[in-house]
Formats: structure tokens, sequence, C-alpha cells
């Protein structure tokens, strides 16, 4: 097994916390929810966003 995720989302604007989210597994959601894989805390961003 590999230490790198399966695949990556780069941010390049918009969200200066995480220039990198991680996306591990067959279905990754993004958004505001504590339960998202991806946090992503941006006023214009859903709690499941994507």
């Amino acid at each position: 097994m590999s230490d790198y995720p399966d695949a990556m989302l780069m941010v390049e604007r918009g969200i200066d916390e995480a220039s990198v989210i991680p996306l591990d597994g067959n279905v990754c959601v993004i958004g505001k929810s504590s339960s998202a894989d991806g946090f992503a805390d941006n006023p214009y961003v859903s709690r499941q966003h994507a």
C-alpha cells in the first residue's frame, strides 16, 4: 500500500486553510459538514457540496 491518497483535490483559491484535500475511497464528500471527507470552510460551500 502507498502512503499517498488515491487522488487529491488541488485548491488554487478560495479556501485559505487547505491547498490540497486528499480523496481516499470510491466516494468522497467535500463540504462544511464535520462528517465530510474533505472539510472546506467557505461561505460559498454547502455542508455536502461535492
